[in-house]
C-alpha cells in the first residue's frame, strides 16, 4: 500500500505496509527483517545497498547512514537505524524527503515497527534527546548545531582528531561512534571546506584558525 493510499483509506490502521531493508552486510538486514515482520509491518530485504534499487517499498528501512545519502524528496519515507542519533537527523531533515525517523541501532523492534508505520503515515520520528539536532535554532542561540565556519560541533570534534593523527576506527572509538560516521563527518567537513582529502582538510583548518597547534 502507497504512502497515498494510507492517508487515504479509513482502515489504514490495519494496513500492512511493504518495508525494504537496505544496507551493507546482508545476513545482518536479513536478520533485522525477520526481527521486525509483524504487527503491521512486512519487511524484506534489498537486493543491494542503493535504495533508489526498489520501487516497490512503502517505505525503506536503512542500517547506517550511507544509504540515506542517496535518497532524495522524491523518494518515499526511510527510517534510519544508526549509531549517531543527530547526525543522521540532520542529514535525513536535509535531503527534504517525504517522512523520516531515526532510531538508535539498538532500539527495540516495538520501536522499529511503529516508526515505520509512522513515517508510511507521512510523519517524522525523532528521540527526544535528538530533537534539537533538525531544530532551526535561533540567532545567538549557545546549543547552535553550526559553527560560524558551517561545521557541525561533532564535525569540529572528528576534524580535530584526525589533525592528531587518528584513524577513522580510532575517532570513532573516542567519540564512540561508528568509523563509518566517523567517514560520514569527514566527507561532509571535506565539502564544506572544498578540499578533498584528509590532509588538505587539517591545512586549510589551521590556516582559517578552525584547527590550532
Amino acid at each position: 500500500m502507497s504512502l497515498s493510499q494510507l492517508e487515504k483509506d479509513p482502515a489504514a490502521g490495519n494496513a500492512v505496509i511493504h518495508v525494504i531493508v537496505v544496507g551493507v552486510d546482508s545476513s545482518a538486514l536479513r536478520a533485522l527483517a525477520s526481527r521486525i515482520s509483524g504487527d503491521g509491518v512486512r519487511a524484506t530485504t534489498g537486493s543491494g545497498s542503493d535504495p533508489r534499487e526498489h520501487d516497490d517499498a512503502d517505505v525503506f528501512l536503512i542500517a547506517g547512514m550511507d544509504q540515506l545519502s542517496r535518497l532524495s524528496a522524491t523518494d518515499v519515507g526511510a527510517v534510519v537505524l544508526s549509531d549517531d542519533v543527530e547526525a543522521a537527523a540532520r542529514l535525513a531533515a536535509a535531503r527534504e524527503l517525504p517522512a523520516w525517523g531515526v532510531l538508535p541501532r539498538g532500539a527495540a523492534s516495538e520501536d522499529v515497527r511503529a516508526a515505520l508505520i509512522a513515517v508510511a503515515r507521512g510523519l517524522v520520528v525523532v528521540p527526544a534527546a535528538a530533537a534539537h539536532a533538525v531544530r532551526r535554532p535561533a540567532a545567538g542561540d549557545p546549543d547552535d548545531a553550526h559553527h560560524s565556519d558551517g561545521l557541525t560541533r561533532r564535525e569540529h570534534e572528528v576534524l580535530e582528531l584526525a589533525s592528531q593523527g587518528l584513524s577513522n576506527r580510532e575517532i570513532g572509538a573516542v567519540l564512540g561512534i561508528s568509523d563509518h560516521t566517523v567517514k560520514f563527518h569527514l566527507a561532509s567537513v571535506y565539502g564544506k571546506l572544498g578540499v578533498a582529502t584528509r590532509a588538505e582538510a587539517v591545512q586549510r583548518g589551521l590556516r582559517s584558525g578552525i584547527l590550532s597547534l
